[in-house]
């Protein structure tokens, strides 16, 4: 069952960076189920969210959930 939600949490961020919108705040609370009977999920909460852009700047999100190149960097990209 793991397995089954973290393809679709992946598949999620995939799809967002197919697009060109790097989320910057995923975490737990950030991924929802669509309703209470499904297993379907989804990822929310885009206001730190940038779209059309490969490199972002600034520290942003939530610091327990942030990955440590993000505070010993002054750049990042959605790779």
């Amino acid at each position: 069952m793991a397995r089954h939600y973290f393809i679709q949490a992946i598949q999620g961020i995939y799809h967002c960076h197919s697009k060109g919108i790097m989320h910057r705040d995923i975490k737990a609370e950030n991924i929802v189920f669509k309703d209470k009977s499904s297993t379907e999920m989804k990822l929310i909460d885009f206001g730190l969210g940038t779209k059309g852009i490969n490199v972002a700047s600034g520290i942003v999100g939530t610091p327990f959930y942030m990955a440590p190149e993000i505070f010993s960097n002054k750049y990042y990209d959605n790779r």
